[in-house]
């Protein structure tokens, strides 16, 4: 069976990390480096609850431009059944650092006033709303956490941009979705973790370690059911064999 495929974009190192270390590999653990069209992309298995996948990280850099290229990049090499962007965002009103925020929809900003709107794949967000009621995505954070996960509206724009609705701030969501939007043969979703505003990076990496446990989650609800390893040494195998096939 072809196992999911998953490919999920980050902007700095931090948020990068944070998806990383929820994934597994073949030992010693993570796996492959691969440069795809100029893009850096680590390569390890993610083990759910109901679904397997095969997950391609990368850390892209800021921007909408940047994230749009990294979109089609990423569709034209692996041709993932989802592309997910995680990272973190500066909270607006109603939620709390380490929170974690699920666009919908991403307002676009141009000078001084909101564009454009993007909205994700309604089933991944349907699966978001989901995963955001239930409190078991919480258990792949350490430490533990009391963060709490909603669906709203996020621009993406200087924090000095009238906002409307927006419960939060961050600037690569609209050419995300705006990209991944162009072929529906890709199913799209921003997944934001709340830090504040100052740069505070102890605050960022918590954020950051929330958003990619809500991210696991939602690809573990998600997928397609597939053989679960009911023990390390198979879970080892299977790891090895899905990565080397696919070619990392």
């Amino acid at each position: 069976m072809t196992p999911n495929q998953a490919v999920v974009l980050t902007t700095v190192a931090d948020e990068c990390h944070a998806v990383l270390d929820l994934l597994g590999g073949p030992p010693p653990g993570l796996v492959r480096r691969r440069e795809k069209r100029e893009t850096l992309y680590e390569t390890g298995v993610f083990t759910g609850e109901r679904s397997t996948w095969l997950v391609r990280v990368a850390e892209t850099g800021p921007g909408n431009t940047t994230a749009a290229v990294a979109v089609e990049r990423a569709r034209a090499v692996f041709r993932p059944d989802v592309i997910l962007l995680v990272g973190v965002a500066g909270g607006l009103r109603g939620v709390d650092r380490g929170d974690v925020v699920v666009a919908d929809p991403v307002y676009e900003a141009g000078p001084g006033t909101l564009t454009r709107t993007h909205r994700p794949s309604e089933r991944l967000l349907q699966h978001g709303r989901g995963v955001a009621r239930n409190a078991l995505w919480r258990n792949r954070i350490q430490p533990t956490t009391s963060a709490r996960a909603v669906v709203g509206p996020v621009v993406a724009a200087h924090p000095e941009t009238p906002c409307g609705d927006a419960v939060a701030v961050e600037p690569e969501g609209s050419g995300f979705l705006h990209a991944a939007s162009l072929n529906r043969s890709v199913e799209a979703l921003v997944v934001r973790g709340i830090c504040d505003l100052s740069g505070d990076r102890s605050w960022r990496r918590v954020a950051a370690r929330s958003a990619a446990a809500f991210a696991v989650a939602v690809l573990d609800a998600a997928g397609r059911p597939g053989p679960r390893p009911y023990c390390v040494g198979r879970a080892r195998a299977m790891t090895s064999s899905v990565v080397s096939g696919l070619g990392g």
